[in-house]
Parts: C-alpha cells; sequence; structure tokens
C-alpha cells in the first residue's frame, strides 16, 4: 500500500528519509496521522514526497518507539560520528500527542510569562497555520470532538474588544447564513 499525506497509516509507524543521491536514509522517526509528511519537526521533509518512505506501520506507541531506536542505532548519527542520520538522539524517548506532566506544563508556563514574539516569527507562525503548512489541513473536528468545543464554549462571553476586533475583521464578507444568494456576478 502507498501512503501519502491523505492517506496515512492508522496507527504508528516508522518512517525514513531517503537521500536522492544514493537512497540511503537520512532520517529515521516514528510517526501516526501525518507525521512523516509534517513540515513542522527537527528533519528536513525531502521535496520529493517519493523519498519518504514508511519502513512499518500498524505499530504499537512502543514497537515504533523501540524500532525507532533499533534503526538510528543500526546507520548510526552523524552528529556523534557513529553513521549516516541527521537525527539528533538516539530516538526511543518521547511520547505522542507532546503530553506534559502537570509540573512540566507549569514550568513551560512560567518561563513564556512576560515574552513576546518577535514580528518576525509571529509572521512566520501565522504563514505556517494557514493553507497546506498548517497539519491539521485538510481534516475536519469528529462531531464528539465538536460538541466538546461548544460545550466548553458555554457560558462564556467575548469581551467589547474581542467582539470589535471579530467585527472589523469580517467587515464586507457575507455573513455565513446569508449565503451567497443575493450576489450579483
Amino acid at each position: 500500500m502507498v501512503f501519502t499525506r491523505k492517506n496515512p497509516p492508522s496507527k504508528y509507524y516508522v518512517y525514513a528519509y531517503i537521500r536522492a543521491s544514493d537512497s540511503t536514509p537520512y532520517y529515521i522517526g516514528k510517526g501516526k496521522g501525518i507525521r512523516a509528511w509534517d513540515i513542522n519537526h527537527n528533519a528536513t521533509r525531502p521535496n520529493d514526497q517519493s523519498k519518504i518512505i514508511i519502513l512499518e506501520h500498524g505499530l504499537s506507541e512502543t514497537e515504533s518507539l523501540l524500532l525507532e531506536q533499533t534503526l538510528i542505532t543500526k546507520y548510526g548519527r552523524k552528529d556523534n560520528g557513529t553513521g549516516i542520520l541527521y537525527n539528533r538522539t538516539d530516538g526511543g524517548e518521547g511520547s505522542s500527542g507532546f503530553i506534559h506532566s502537570d509540573e512540566s506544563r507549569k514550568k513551560i508556563s512560567e518561563s513564556k510569562k512576560g515574552k513576546k514574539l518577535s514580528p518576525s516569527t509571529s509572521i512566520v507562525r501565522s504563514v505556517v497555520q494557514q493553507g497546506e503548512k498548517n497539519s491539521f489541513y485538510g481534516r475536519t473536528h469528529s462531531d464528539e470532538t465538536r460538541a466538546k468545543i461548544a460545550a466548553s464554549r458555554i457560558g462564556k462571553k467575548a469581551s467589547a474588544e474581542t467582539r470589535k476586533k471579530m467585527s472589523a475583521a469580517h467587515l464586507g464578507q457575507i455573513p455565513w447564513n446569508k449565503g451567497a444568494k443575493n450576489i450579483d456576478y
């Protein structure tokens, strides 16, 4: 089976980024969903999508972590002089979904307080959240997730300033409930 960004494996998998010059791997990773095709991680994704190879799929998270570690050990890392991969670690660590402990989340929050992004970083983040560069691009929330989002918003009211900004952002747009039936082309 051929896997693509639009048709990723359904469970955990291990993937490789392959060099065009000699068909050897330059990065080994573990993923779920569109991880292998995502641009938001440390490895430079190949421009030629046929150079993204799913080595094993249908794995549990533990199996994928073990296989990733085994393959990184087999091919070795350039940074420590043991091989050909650009991986920065020996693999097998981490968890999917960026799960942090309460203590870890608190430390991260404290470290970010009072800091502002530079204008260039803000622009880059804005661009990444748009279109195909957004890792959620082309996917939709499940009905259950939509219901949870709606429930979380019950009883919350946007401030006057926020409502004003939202209004300004939508000036000139056709309201969702009016449709396009009154437009002259």
